[in-house]
């Protein structure tokens, strides 16, 4: 139950990737890095919008990124109040509604293909 375990940290730290969305969705503030290119547009996001604390490129430069995951862990331990915005900002990144507007996509992309198909 990764939920509850996940509700019982005051900080966490994770590669990027659905993991982001689950902390977020249980209000765990979190530090973060890419640890393959597929990871890198959102950790990078995260970092450049302030939701949360991005380390760097793990598969790029490991040493800077542990360094720079050690400075961040070091002072979100010491600020609470930075650790409280964190959490307020990736809440916002979860709304709930992911898997509706999924269907409604996949519905919408069925009915063009269907038009596809009978205009040729």
């Amino acid at each position: 139950d990764m939920g509850s375990l996940m509700e019982k940290c005051d900080l966490a730290i994770t590669a990027g990737g659905s993991t982001i969305y689950e902390l977020a969705a249980v209000g765990v503030p979190f530090l973060c890095f890419s640890y393959a290119k597929n990871q890198e547009a959102l950790t990078e996001y995260i970092g450049q919008n302030g939701i949360a604390g991005f380390g760097g490129a793990y598969h790029k430069d490991r040493e800077r990124t542990l360094e720079q995951l050690e400075t961040l862990f070091r002072e979100l331990v010491r600020e609470p109040q930075k650790r409280r915005e964190y959490q307020l900002r990736e809440r916002k990144l979860i709304d709930g509604g992911g898997a509706h507007r999924l269907a409604r996509l996949l519905e919408r992309l069925s009915g063009e293909e269907k038009e596809m198909t009978e205009d040729e």
